[in-house]
C-alpha cells in the first residue's frame, strides 16, 4: 500500500504552507503506525509519502486501506475546515512468488510516482 500526501497547487511555494504540509506528513505517520498490526511495518519512501507492507492479500489490503482512510479522515477533516486543501491518495499493490521483486517495485514507483491529485 502507498499513502500518498496531496498539497493544493503551488502551496508550498507558501512558506505556511510548507509547514503546513510538513505537519500533515507527520501526523500521517502516526496514523499509520496507529492503524497497523503486529508485523506489518512502514517507511517514507519519497517527500510526500510511504509505503506500507502489509501481511495478507489484496482483500485485507483493501479493509486496511478503509480503516486508514477513515484514520486520515481526521486530517483531511482538519485541513478542510482550515481551508488548506490536503489530501491523501492510497494505492494497492500485491505481490506474489511468480512476480519479479524488481518488476513489482517498478510498479509501484509507477503508480506512485505517476498519480496526480
Amino acid at each position: 500500500m502507498t499513502i500518498k500526501i496531496i498539497p493544493p497547487d503551488n502551496s508550498l511555494k507558501i512558506e505556511s504552507a510548507a509547514e503546513s504540509y510538513n505537519h500533515n506528513l507527520i501526523a500521517a505517520g502516526q496514523v499509520i503506525k496507529s492503524q497497523m498490526r503486529s508485523g506489518d511495518f512502514f517507511a517514507r519512501i519519497a517527500d510526500d509519502g510511504f509505503w506500507v507492507c502489509l501481511q495478507g492479500n489484496i482483500e485485507d489490503a483493501e479493509k486496511t486501506s478503509s480503516r486508514f482512510t477513515k484514520s486520515l479522515s481526521t486530517i483531511t477533516d482538519r485541513n478542510v475546515k482550515e481551508n488548506k486543501g490536503f489530501s491523501f491518495l492510497i494505492g494497492l499493490s500485491e505481490w506474489s512468488s511468480n512476480i519479479d521483486p524488481v518488476a513489482w517495485v517498478c510498479q509501484i514507483d509507477s503508480q506512485y510516482f505517476g498519480q496526480d491529485a
